[in-house]
């Protein structure tokens, strides 16, 4: 299980990486802005993924909108 709580993200405001130990790192950019990147290997060849936040997710939607 990973180290990062969802305290410590929320609280993360310094540009960098915060890693939790099992390959999922958050990276913060200068910005402010925050996205996962996942690290993983295999048969010996790294590979990354990253995810960024869509800045619509940031406003509160109704979750039955879509539905109608």
């Amino acid at each position: 299980m990973g180290k990062l709580s969802a305290t410590a993200v929320k609280a993360a405001t310094r540009p960098g990486r915060l890693g939790d130990g099992d390959g999922l790192f958050l990276v913060i950019q200068p910005g402010g802005g925050k996205s996962w990147m996942c690290r993983v290997q295999k048969n010996g060849n790294r590979c990354q993924s990253a995810s960024k936040r869509d800045p619509r997710s940031a406003r509160k939607r109704d979750p039955l909108s879509r539905m109608a």
